[in-house]
This record gives C-alpha cells, sequence and structure tokens, in this order.
C-alpha cells in the first residue's frame, strides 16, 4: 500500500505536469525570432510579410500593395538619400533579407521591377551595375534564341528580349538584319535608353555594325509615370486611321488596371499609341529602299519587309511565324482566305505552300503594299488577291454569293485591350468568327486567333468560338492549339503574360 498514491496526490502531479508542459511550451513559443539582417547600404524597399516567395520565385512585378515600408519613406523627394524615379533599390524581405535589386518607380503601380534576384544571380554588388546586368542578361536571351536556331539562313527576324520572359520588365526588342528594333513601355527603359543602348550593341551576336531604331509606346509610358518631353497627345497618337487591322501581340503583353492580371504584360502596345524616335546613331547608313526605314527579312525561307518605324509594334509580327508555317503545310491545293492580313504573313505563307488561290483581306492599303511587295519577292503575286476593305463587310458580301474556301484565317487585332473590355470584345469575337466559319466549306479548316490577354487567360476563346460556328451551321472540332513563336518567351512565374491563341478546327458539317 505505500508504494500507491492517493487519487488526489495523482490529480495534483498531472496537474503539475500540465503546467509543467504548458510553461515548456510558452517558453518554446517566446524564443526570440534570430536577429534582424543589417540593413542594406543605398536605398530598400521592404516587402509585405507572406509576399517574398513570390518575387523569389522570378515574377519582377512588385505592386505598390506589396510594399511594407521603405527607407526613404519619411524624406521629401530632395533628400540625397530619397531614390529619383528608376533609380535601382534593394528588395528585400520583413527579416531584412534581399530578394534582389530593381527599379524603384514611384508614379507606377509597379513600384519596382526586379532586374535581379540573390537565389539566381547571387549576392547582391555595390554600387549596382545596371550595364553588366543589362548585358548578362541580353547575353542570356541571345543565347537561348541561338539554341533554337534563331537566326538561321531560313529565318533573320526574330524577338530578341521578350520583356518578363527575358527579365527585363517593360523591354521588348525585335531583332532583324544588321538593326534592333528596341519598344519602350516602362519609365526605367526610356530613362535609361543610352545604357541599353549600350549593353544590346555589346551583346549583339553577329560582326558589323547595327542600327538601333527606338519606339515607344507613349500610353504605356504615361501609365508608368512617364511621359517623353516629344510625345503627341494621346487622342492625336491614336488617331491613324489607316491602322491596321491586322493582330497585334502583347509580351510582355494589356492596359494597365489594378489588379495584376490585368496588367500582366505591361509591354504590349498598340500601333495606334506607338510612335518611334529618331534612330540610335548607325555605324553604316541603312539600305537604300523606298521607306528608308524598311528591312528585308526571311521568314522560312520567304522574304517580308518590314517598316521598322511606320509599322505596327517593330514592322513585323514574328510570333505567328510558326503559325504561319503551319498554314503552308496545309495549303497545297486549297483555296485560301487570310482575313486581317496586314503584311501578308498568312497568304504569301499559304500561297509559298502551293495553294490555288489566296484572298488576302486587309482595311490598310499601307499594309497591303507592303504585303504586295512581298508576294512579288516571293514569286508568288499572282496567286493573291489582295483586297482592302473592312472584313466584316467582305465577309458578309462573300457570304451572300455563296463563295467557300478550304481554309479561312481570321487573325483580328486585340479586342479585349482591358479585362473592362472583355465582355464587349467577346460579342465582337463571336461576330467575327461565326462569319468566317460559315465560309469554310465542311472538311475544311478554320484558323482562328485572339491576340488579348485578358481573352487568353478567360479561357473561353475554344468555346466562344464554337458557339458561334454552331450559330454559323458548322460543326468544328479542335485539332490544334497553340500560342506565340518560342522566342516569345514567358517565365513560368507569370503565366498570366500569355497572350496569343491559335486554334486550327476542322469544320465537320
Amino acid at each position: 500500500g505505500g508504494g500507491r498514491k492517493s487519487g488526489g496526490a495523482r490529480r495534483r502531479e498531472e496537474r503539475g505536469g500540465e503546467r509543467g508542459g504548458t510553461a515548456a511550451a510558452a517558453e518554446k513559443f517566446t524564443t526570440p525570432p534570430p536577429p534582424m539582417a543589417a540593413p542594406p547600404p543605398g536605398p530598400y524597399v521592404t516587402i509585405k510579410r507572406g509576399k517574398a516567395r513570390l518575387f523569389r520565385s522570378g515574377n519582377p512585378l512588385i505592386f505598390a500593395g506589396a510594399v511594407e515600408k521603405t527607407s526613404f519613406e519619411k524624406l521629401p523627394p530632395s533628400h540625397p538619400d530619397s531614390p529619383a524615379p528608376a533609380t535601382p533599390v534593394t528588395v528585400l524581405d520583413g527579416a531584412n533579407n534581399p530578394i534582389g535589386w530593381g527599379i524603384y518607380n514611384p508614379d507606377s503601380m509597379f513600384r519596382v521591377r526586379i532586374l535581379h534576384l540573390v537565389d539566381l544571380d547571387g549576392p547582391i554588388e555595390y554600387p549596382i551595375d545596371l550595364k553588366s546586368t543589362l548585358t548578362k542578361a541580353i547575353r542570356v536571351a541571345t543565347s537561348l534564341r541561338a539554341a533554337i536556331n534563331l537566326p538561321s539562313e531560313h529565318t533573320n527576324a526574330y524577338r530578341l528580349i521578350n520583356g518578363e520572359g527575358d527579365r527585363l520588365s517593360g523591354l521588348l526588342a525585335d531583332a532583324y538584319p544588321n538593326t534592333i528594333v528596341v519598344h519602350a513601355s516602362a519609365r526605367w527603359v526610356e530613362m535609361h535608353r543610352e545604357t541599353i543602348s549600350s549593353a544590346l550593341r555589346d551583346a549583339w551576336p553577329t560582326a558589323g555594325p547595327v542600327e538601333l531604331v527606338w519606339r515607344r509606346n507613349f500610353d504605356r509610358l504615361k501609365a508608368d509615370g512617364y511621359l517623353p518631353p516629344d510625345a503627341p497627345k494621346l487622342d492625336e497618337a491614336e488617331s491613324d486611321s489607316d491602322a491596321p487591322q491586322s493582330s497585334d501581340d502583347s509580351s510582355d503583353e494589356e492596359d494597365l488596371e489594378s489588379s495584376p492580371s490585368a496588367a500582366a504584360a505591361p509591354g504590349s502596345s498598340d500601333e495606334e499609341d506607338t510612335e518611334p524616335a529618331p534612330p540610335a546613331a548607325a555605324a553604316a547608313a541603312p539600305p537604300a529602299l523606298e521607306d528608308p526605314s524598311e528591312v528585308e527579312l526571311l521568314e522560312n525561307g520567304l522574304k517580308f519587309f518590314a517598316s521598322t518605324t511606320r509599322g505596327q509594334k517593330t514592322g513585323h509580327y514574328c510570333d505567328q511565324r510558326e503559325n504561319r508555317a503551319f498554314v503552308r503545310s496545309i495549303a497545297h491545293g486549297r483555296s485560301v482566305l487570310d482575313l486581317c492580313c496586314y503584311t501578308g504573313g498568312f497568304a504569301i505563307a499559304a500561297a509559298a505552300g502551293g495553294a490555288s488561290s489566296v484572298v488576302a483581306v486587309d482595311s490598310s492599303q499601307r499594309a497591303l503594299d507592303s504585303a504586295k511587295k512581298a508576294a512579288a519577292a516571293n514569286g508568288v503575286a499572282s496567286a493573291i488577291d489582295f483586297v482592302a476593305a473592312d472584313v466584316a463587310e467582305l465577309m458578309a458580301a462573300r457570304r451572300a454569293k455563296g463563295e467557300l474556301f478550304d481554309i479561312v484565317i481570321l487573325d483580328p487585332p486585340k479586342l479585349a485591350p482591358t479585362v473592362k473590355s472583355l465582355d464587349r470584345a467577346k460579342r465582337k469575337y463571336q461576330s467575327l468568327n461565326r462569319a468566317a466559319a460559315g465560309l469554310v466549306r465542311p472538311g475544311g479548316v478554320l484558323v482562328t486567333c485572339s491576340c488579348s490577354s485578358a481573352m487568353a487567360q478567360s479561357g473561353e476563346f475554344v468555346g466562344l468560338v464554337r458557339e458561334a460556328a454552331a450559330e454559323a451551321g458548322r460543326t468544328l472540332t479542335l485539332m490544334r492549339k497553340t500560342g506565340g513563336a518560342p522566342d516569345h518567351t514567358v517565365h513560368p512565374a507569370m503565366p498570366e503574360a500569355e497572350y496569343l491563341t491559335v486554334c486550327v478546327f476542322g469544320v465537320q458539317s
């Protein structure tokens, strides 16, 4: 009996044990956190708790709402320690651990665009060397294009830098023979123009002189808090009545809104809000062509002409290169209708593939003139009927005549520039695709495109086209779905930057 304890004693021990366990747990959870890392030299921004992982994974766009504090938030803008717009700043997590560094912009919804990640690029070296970072990023981009055989003897026009996809948010650059056309849509790109130009020249993969043509999207620059002194009034810049009906890529990318998905591609643009700046000083004069800014290029062995200062975007849509090659591969012996043809990419590819006839339609006479020139250069001018017309009106007229085609290609301009405009754009897509599907002969093929990021992210394009075709009395089956050419890179941390959707439908009945 002496070894046994009373129930009361046991209960007291148990309560004591519970109190001891609770005290130990409390002591465990009140252990002070590790000491904060020392702040870095120079200006820095601190990210809100729980947000660091997003940026460490590669998303470069730090919205204002993701910033917890800055080292200069209590300083007046004129203070020497307060960074000027487009100045590099270190980006820290809540424990003062460096995530990387980027370009600061107090007037943009994108407070920082990250250009260097510690986990990927190594420790930050101070003072920050922007030129070195740019040169390295451009050389990486160049090597990735070389890995997919760009440039080659058959193709010498390609996207060299695709904004966030190449870790240079706000900067697009297309490469043509001895020419780089830069497309600036971010304040930092404009304000560091000379540094970017120098880095591009240093990283240019071929020997010999290279001309730089600098084009700017004033709408996007204004949204980013900067409008160059020589910018035209935006309502005037948007009033080009000769703007082609053909598609417009967005890489980078939609008009800036308050949500990340709506602003996922800040590098995108329309021709109407893009104006060229004078070309950077060239080491050699451009070829003597009718348009001094025009360059001759090769795409899959076919010749095209790009106006680097007057054409849409940078002059040629390299994003559709693989899709044009596909159309070429299926065109032999078939009748083809190319709607919103711009400078004739799909039409000329189809004719080169042996199409029995091609009708190519666009509202821009200037674009059609370039298309006719390219058709002649490729020896297919007699196979293509170029028509200047509104595509909706032309489709209605051809349907009224009972005309049908084996292949119909529809590549309209960006109909949903913002998420807010998506519902209206759906109605336009519905109407255009209903008319286009009705012109395809049963057993034929409909190639239809959307270059609107908002539509791509909605995931509704395939269903929309199916419903539109049903209204035209056509039954479709999806045979192929693609996007932009592989040089139009998309960072895995920013899948919302995908914008181009190209669907190949078989018309069953």
